[in-house]
C-alpha cells in the first residue's frame, strides 16, 4: 500500500504519520531528527548518521558475540538454527575438541578458547567448507555456525 502526504510518497500509513510527527517537531527548539533519534533509543555516530543500539542479551562489559579461536584464526558466530541431534549427525563435520576455557572479557587468542559458549562445548569442523560448528543440546537444541573473522 502506498500513501502520500503533501505529494510525498510513503509505503505505509505509519510512515506518513512519522513524517507528520517529524514536521511538527521541526517547529520546536531542537531539530526533529535529533528528537526522533533519541525517542527511538538511537545514537548519532561521529558521522552524524543515526545507528540503532540494540541489546544483545549479554552483560555489559563482556564480549557481545560468540567466538572460538582455532588454528591461529578467530571464528565468530555467523548463524544459529534449531536442529535435532539426528540432523546434526548427518552433517559432514569432524570433532576438533571441546572448548577448554571461556573468557568473555577479551577476544580469544588461544586454541579452543571461546567467548559466550558453555565450557566443554564440542567444536566441530565442516569437512568441506571453512566453518566451525557448536552444537548446543537441551530442550531446544541448536547449532551455531562460526566463520573466520575477516580483517
Amino acid at each position: 500500500m502506498t500513501a502520500s502526504r503533501d505529494g510525498v510518497q510513503a509505503d505505509s500509513v505509519a510512515e506518513v504519520t512519522e513524517m507528520t510527527s517529524l514536521e511538527e517537531k521541526e517547529t520546536e527548539s531542537e531539530p526533529a531528527m535529533y528528537e526522533a533519534v533519541e525517542s527511538e533509543e538511537r545514537v548519532l555516530e561521529s558521522t552524524g548518521h543515526p545507528t540503532v543500539t540494540e541489546p544483545t542479551g549479554y552483560p555489559e562489559g563482556e564480549l557481545q558475540f560468540i567466538s572460538v579461536f582455532h588454528d591461529g584464526n578467530l571464528y565468530v558466530q555467523d548463524t544459529r538454527r534449531t536442529i535435532t541431534k539426528d540432523e546434526f549427525s548427518n552433517m559432514d563435520v569432524t570433532a576438533l575438541g571441546t572448548v577448554v576455557r571461556i573468557d568473555n572479557s577479551v577476544v580469544p587468542g588461544e586454541e579452543l578458547v571461546a567467548s559466550q559458549l558453555p565450557v566443554e562445548t564440542v567444536i566441530w569442523k565442516d569437512d568441506e567448507k571453512p566453518y566451525l560448528y557448536a552444537y548446543i543440546e537441551g530442550d531446544d537444541p541448536y547449532v551455531i555456525r562460526l566463520c573466520e573473522e575477516e580483517d
